[in-house]
C-alpha cells in the first residue's frame, strides 16, 4: 500500500470517527432534551397533586398532617445529600481519576454498590413517609393522605433531578424507581400483606434497579472511551 492509499484510508477513518461522534452527541442532545420533559411533567404532577391534597385536609381539620409533609419535603435533600449521595461517593471513590487503570469488575461492583446505596435510601425512605401517613388514614381520607406521601417521596427527588445538569439516565431512572416503590408499597397496603412481604418485594425491585443502573453507566462509559474520552477525567486519552 503506498502513501496515497494509506492518506485516503486515514482521512476515511477520520472522518467516520467525527461522524460517529457528532451522532454521539446529537443523541445526548435529544436524550437530555426528553429526560427534561419526562422530569418536568413529574416535577409538576408531583407538587400540584399534594398540594390541592394539603389545601384540603387543612380545610378539614388536618393542618398538623399538611405541616408535616411539608416539613418532611424540605428535609428530603438534606436527608440525600447526607445519607444517600455522600456515602455513595464515597463508595465509587477507589475508581474516580483511575478508571483506565482498574479492573472493569472492581468498576461494575462499586458501580452497583453505590448505585445500590442510594436506591436503598429511597425505598427506605418511600416505606418510612408513606406507614408515617398510612397511620392516620381513615374512611375519607385515604386518598389525601397517600397523595400526601406521595408528594413528600416524588416532589423533593423530581425537583433535584430537574435541577441536575447531567444527560446521563440516572435521576430519571431513580424518579422511575420511586414510583415503582412507591406503587408497590400502596399495593401491599391495598391488599393487605405483611410487612416483611413488601420490604421483600422491595429488596428484588432495588437489586434489579442497581443493576440496570450500572449497566447504563457501564454502556455511557463504554462508548465514552470508544470516543476518546475516560468518563472519570473528562479529558482526551
Amino acid at each position: 500500500m503506498d502513501s496515497k492509499e494509506i492518506d485516503q484510508h486515514g482521512a476515511w477513518f477520520n472522518t467516520t470517527a467525527a461522524q460517529q461522534e457528532l451522532e454521539f452527541a446529537e443523541f445526548g442532545v435529544r436524550n437530555s432534551r426528553l429526560k427534561r420533559v419526562l422530569i418536568g411533567v413529574l416535577t409538576v404532577v408531583s407538587f400540584l397533586v399534594p398540594g390541592v391534597a394539603g389545601v384540603w385536609l387543612s380545610f378539614n381539620g388536618h393542618r398538623t398532617e399538611a405541616g408535616i409533609a411539608v416539613c418532611f419535603a424540605l428535609a428530603m435533600p438534606l436527608v440525600w445529600v447526607c445519607v444517600a449521595f455522600w456515602p455513595s461517593t464515597l463508595i465509587a471513590a477507589p475508581i474516580v481519576g483511575r478508571y483506565r487503570n482498574t479492573h472493569p469488575v472492581v468498576v461494575i461492583i462499586l458501580c452497583f454498590l453505590a448505585a445500590g446505596w442510594q436506591y436503598c435510601v429511597i425505598a427506605a425512605w418511600t416505606l418510612g413517609v408513606f406507614l408515617f401517613f398510612a397511620g392516620r388514614m381513615y374512611a375519607g381520607v385515604t386518598l389525601p393522605m397517600s397523595a400526601l406521601a406521595y408528594g413528600v417521596v416524588l416532589g423533593p427527588l423530581s425537583f433535584m433531578a430537574e435541577r441536575d445538569p447531567g444527560s446521563d439516565s440516572s435521576p430519571l431512572l431513580a424518579l422511575a424507581f420511586a414510583l415503582l416503590v412507591f406503587a408497590t408499597i400502596v399495593v401491599g397496603y391495598v391488599q393487605d400483606l405483611s410487612l416483611a412481604t413488601v420490604i421483600g418485594g422491595l429488596i428484588v425491585l432495588t437489586v434489579l434497579t442497581a443493576g440496570l443502573n450500572t449497566f447504563l453507566v457501564g454502556r455511557a462509559a463504554l462508548q465514552l472511551r470508544r470516543s476518546g474520552f475516560d468518563p472519570t477525567e473528562g479529558d482526551a486519552v
